[in-house]
């Protein structure tokens, strides 16, 4: 067990994982910018390092900073939370190498699911049941022939998009010439990885979730994000959701993450 954790984190994010750590009896040091002064997080924690000017790429995004305070303070990991750092491989490893602890996935990991073909790409090959789906699209003309093959309709995706951004609903072949011309736009202009893929889009679907501490649940979906939590109750659906895990336990090398984490699911009404 930890004795001191940095929260590599701002806001209500911190504050909530500087609660979590209270309860545990494990002290917390808090990071912020010259911007961050008075918030919460800062007063709630056991410590706090001001690491730089307001703009997060002169202060949360410093992983260097950070891991600096972690050694002077002697925090033995550093949490995350989500945003900033929390998917950058390359701060992941510098964790490793300074002997401190990442919470969160290796950076392996981060780059096995970092983008969404190469997810499905290494899904395929362990065996877990996807939807149907392309791997990247070289042009317009490709993601035409897809699409047909796939079958309408069809989410048109951004490898490297997140959050709903970068999706497009076609449900035509007369939608599809616009909609890849606004998403290939749209996720040139916010990512850095531009590619585009399309997956069968699952009208009225569940999310289903399977946890390794058997939380089972499903969710409603609105904009193609989860809003609404629901227990699962069918017995169908959960007997899906313990067989698509048990492939999952077969996975590679993803199946060594030790935070528990549900594995998701797609499944029609």
């Amino acid at each position: 067990m930890f004795t001191k954790v940095l929260i590599a984190n701002r806001s209500a994010i911190a504050c909530r994982i500087i609660r979590t750590l209270k309860k545990l009896g494990i002290n917390s040091v808090a990071v912020y910018s010259e911007a961050d002064l008075a918030s919460l997080h800062v007063a709630q924690a056991d410590e706090a390092v001001c690491i730089g000017r307001a703009p997060a790429a002169e202060s949360y995004l410093r992983g260097e900073k950070i891991l600096d305070v972690a050694r002077a303070t002697g925090a033995q990991a550093i949490h995350p939370g989500y945003g900033f750092l929390s998917e950058n491989a390359d701060f992941a490893e510098a964790c490793e190498r300074t002997g401190i602890a990442f919470i969160g996935p290796s950076a392996e990991q981060m780059r096995a699911f970092g983008l969404k073909h190469r997810a499905r790409e290494l899904a395929q090959k362990n065996g877990v049941p996807l939807l149907p789906g392309s791997g990247l699209l070289a042009d317009m003309e490709q993601a035409r022939v897809e699409a047909m093959r796939i079958g309408y309709p069809a989410m048109l995706k951004s490898t490297a998009g997140g959050g709903g951004i970068g999706m497009r609903l076609i449900r035509s072949a007369s939608e599809l010439a616009e909609a890849y011309a606004s998403v290939d736009r749209l996720t040139r202009a916010n990512f850095r990885d531009a590619g585009l893929y399309l997956e069968k889009y699952v009208e009225q679907a569940r999310h289903v979730a399977r946890s390794s501490a058997a939380t089972r649940k499903s969710s409603r979906k609105r904009r193609h994000r989860i809003c609404l939590p629901q227990y699962a109750h069918s017995y169908s659906t959960l007997r899906f959701a313990w067989r698509r895990q048990s492939a999952i336990a077969r996975r590679e090398p993803w199946s060594s993450y030790s935070t528990r984490r549900p594995a998701n699911f797609i499944s029609s009404k």
